[in-house]
């Protein structure tokens, strides 16, 4: 975000910073390096929902959402929008063959492994 902020100087932007080729690197490095800790979703989801709970921003006690806490179900459509690229590159011959170059096989079997976890048979 420096870098970028840096480049542009009086441009800088969120948007901007989300759509640099850096940034954009950078997140799915970490999204590949983080992927296996996902191979059992069920109990990576179980010690995840305890700690995001407890660091919830407290609000005022008459705000509707005041008992609001993030659900499993929830926790997996979050999970499913941060791989979602990932897997439209797994999808595509020439993406998945620059992944695969790039990460190796191991990774995309557990890309894959994951996506077939999250998303349901499309038939």
């Amino acid at each position: 975000m420096q870098r970028v902020r840096d480049d542009l100087a009086d441009d800088f932007s969120w948007d901007t910073v989300y759509a640099d080729k850096r940034t954009i690197n950078m997140v799915r490095n970490l999204l590949v390096s983080i992927a296996p800790y996902f191979g059992n979703l069920n109990k990576r989801i179980e010690w995840m929902l305890p700690i995001i709970n407890s660091h919830l921003t407290p609000v005022d006690e008459n705000n509707p959402v005041v008992e609001w806490q993030m659900t499993g179900a929830m926790l997996m459509r979050v999970i499913f929008t941060m791989y979602g690229n990932l897997w439209a590159m797994l999808d595509d011959d020439m993406e998945r063959l620059h992944l695969t170059k790039t990460y190796g096989a191991d990774i995309i079997d557990v890309l894959s492994s994951l996506k077939s976890t999250l998303v349901p048979d499309e038939e």
